[in-house]
């Protein structure tokens, strides 16, 4: 069975850095669930956290999709009033705390790997 590949390309905060993520319909189905219970984002939560399968790419890259005609599915993030998935409406809400499937996340738990 041949599944088709969404190529994600993710702006994170204005050109800061680019990220790609190939999913399957599946997994960008799921994402979509995902990014619907988020609240609170902040450009302090990591893009990883958000889409694990993403890997940082340059602006070289998104140049040669756009020349080689890939389809692409497009993604911004940064904060609650300004993020956005392609093939969703939802508005983020403002909250205290970044939420995300009914978690609560504090700031020491964005980048685990940097632990006191």
């Amino acid at each position: 069975m041949v599944t088709n590949l969404i190529n994600l390309v993710i702006d994170e905060e204005y050109g800061y850095r680019t990220w790609l993520a190939k999913l399957t319909e599946e997994e960008y189905a799921q994402l979509i669930k995902r990014w619907e219970t988020m609240k609170g984002l902040s450009c302090l939560v990591p893009v990883k956290m958000i889409i694990p399968q993403a890997v940082e790419i340059d602006d070289e890259y998104v140049i040669r999709m756009l020349d080689d005609n890939i389809p692409y599915r497009r993604c911004h993030i940064h904060e609650c009033d300004d993020s956005h998935l392609q093939g969703s409406s939802y508005k983020i809400p403002k909250h205290d705390k970044f939420c995300m499937n009914g978690v609560e996340y504090e700031e020491h738990q964005y980048w685990p790997e940097l632990k006191e």
